[in-house]
């Protein structure tokens, strides 16, 4: 004989209190010192700027790059107490895996970093071959700093007055790193469009085929970072 629940019963089912969802962790928050520049579904974007003898608390970073705009040393801690000293040097990019730590600036003058966190885990497919790739066409000024599974990052210098060939990028993030970054953006229909950065500016830009002609008055510097997902 099959069993029937009292009415009063089966109410109390549905009366049970939800679940509570977990609390955000603190180390996921950004320290007094960060400053979110941007956040999409592929990327976040952060500005991190230490004071002299400044202490950042613990906090998590997610895979990613870390670009360094100016010279200066840090004390890097880990949760284990290890203690790592670090010399940064401007204009240069690297990969960091995921991580948490403390970061003290022992320099004498503000650190200056922009961190790009990468929001995908696990490596994407490899992307199919293009024959407009920046490297192959545009190689007088653009060189390869790093590559991996989940990014390429590039270097791209433009002398006064010089233009790069029609090239392809796919979508990423770009830090520009000279001060007076003025470029003409030409488009495969020929439209060119006026463009300025500001000195450590990031930005994000879709997929795009374009040539660059340098119209400022110095040596364009950009350090673009291409996603493969």
């Amino acid at each position: 004989m099959r069993r029937v629940l009292p009415i009063c019963a089966v109410l109390a089912l549905f009366a049970l209190p939800a679940k509570p969802q977990s609390a955000p962790d603190p180390l996921d928050n950004l320290t007094p010192t960060q400053k979110l520049l941007f956040e999409n579904e592929w990327v976040k974007v952060i500005d991190d700027q230490i004071p002299p003898g400044g202490v950042e608390p613990m906090h998590r970073h997610k895979h990613g790059i870390v670009i360094y705009c100016v010279a200066y040393k840090t004390d890097d801690t880990t949760p284990d107490g290890k203690l790592v000293h670090q010399t940064r040097t401007p204009g240069t990019a690297f990969w960091s895996n995921p991580i948490t730590h403390s970061v003290k600036n022992v320099d004498d003058h503000m650190s200056h970093a922009i961190r790009i966190e990468l929001k995908r885990a696990d490596p994407p497919p490899p992307p199919a071959p293009n024959a407009l790739d920046s490297l192959k066409v545009a190689s007088a000024t653009q060189s390869v700093i790093f590559e991996n599974e989940f990014v390429r990052v590039i270097n791209d210098v433009i002398p006064i007055g010089a233009t790069e060939p029609m090239h392809h990028h796919p979508h990423g993030v770009v830090v520009y790193l000279n001060e007076n970054y003025m470029t003409d953006q030409i488009q495969p229909d020929g439209k060119a469009t006026r463009t300025t950065h500001k000195q450590f500016e990031a930005t994000w830009g879709g997929e795009l085929t374009h040539s660059v002609k340098n119209v400022g008055i110095s040596a364009t510097h950009a350090i673009r970072v291409e996603l493969k997902y």
